[in-house]
């Protein structure tokens, strides 16, 4: 019996740092354009991004926090197509969150292509020029083969095409965007 119980006790440590993320430390900083993140974690921007070309920050992974801190990611209008913040894409994600921060002047603000469970939550983006040769720039936030995404307490205006489009994805929620 008194076995059990010391393994008990040995156990809750363990325990406490699988349950508590607060040990993993702070958040990286991302502080320049054209950021791929590829690993799990959070994330926070740490200064604006300004004149990016072709990306702001690419994510290709899963579990993924993206914080903006209230700070700007702006693209440079080269007439080809730029996105503020990509996720998926190039590969599928799940559990990324983008929230807290500012995107403008890029073909598109946010992109989720390929991801599910996702969140877009508080982010103002406006100002996002067309290309001609491409049907899908001039977007705030552009949901594209993703499902079961969560997009909230947003604010989008003064796009070239659309504020919020989606297309081919299933089971997202729409809710309190302006």
């Amino acid at each position: 019996m008194k076995s059990v119980s010391v393994i008990k006790w040995l156990l809750v440590p363990l325990f406490l740092f699988a349950v508590f993320p607060v040990f993993a430390g702070p958040p990286q900083a991302v502080t320049e354009c054209n950021t791929i993140i590829t690993e799990p974690g959070k994330y926070r921007l740490a200064n604006d991004l300004v004149d990016c070309v072709p990306a702001g920050v690419g994510i290709y992974a899963s579990d993924v926090t993206l914080d903006l801190k209230g700070h700007t990611i702006s693209c440079e209008n080269t007439g080809m197509l730029s996105v503020g913040v990509e996720a998926g894409m190039r590969v599928p994600v799940q559990g990324v969150k983008i929230t807290n921060g500012y995107i403008t002047g890029c073909a598109g603000g946010v992109l989720l292509a390929f991801a599910e469970d996702t969140s877009v939550t508080k982010i103002t983006t406006w100002d996002n020029y067309a290309v001609d040769y491409e049907p899908f720039s001039g977007l705030g936030i552009f949901v594209f083969l993703s499902d079961n995404n969560v997009i909230m307490n947003n604010l989008i205006y003064e796009n070239e095409k659309y504020g919020i489009s989606t297309l081919w994805a299933n089971g997202n929620l729409y809710k309190h965007n302006t």
